[in-house]
């Protein structure tokens, strides 16, 4: 035996329970069934969390050009400048557990943009 070497090896796989509670789980972000538009609707959004850092996150991918949340704060309308920005957000917020101590994922589907609640 050389005492160089270490007698045992240590080994971590996504199975060692010290490990992998610890690893985020991964967001798995379905297509939509819905036609893209440039709305969308988020709901889940678990409280606290302030206006301003529900706009931040949704902010992030593209220009909003209309917002609403119900008064209960769980859902909100976004409206964005293009589709794209639209399907960014969607696919950036989908499945997220937000905010961080927050125990629902996000969900975030297309509606029509008349829906938003203008």
């Amino acid at each position: 035996m050389d005492p160089l070497k270490p007698a045992f090896k240590l080994s971590f796989s996504r199975f060692d329970s010290t490990v992998s509670e610890k690893m985020p789980k991964e967001r798995v972000v379905p297509p939509s069934a819905k036609p893209h538009t440039t709305t969308i609707r988020n709901d889940y959004f678990l409280r606290p969390f302030t206006l301003k850092a529900v706009q931040e996150l949704l902010g992030k991918k593209g220009t909003i050009t209309n917002f609403w949340m119900d008064h209960i704060k769980t859902h909100r309308y976004v409206s964005y400048s293009f589709v794209e920005e639209a399907v960014e957000t969607r696919n950036a917020v989908y499945d997220l557990q937000w905010p961080s101590n927050g125990e629902r994922l996000l969900v975030a589907e297309f509606v029509d943009p008349q829906k938003d609640k203008t």
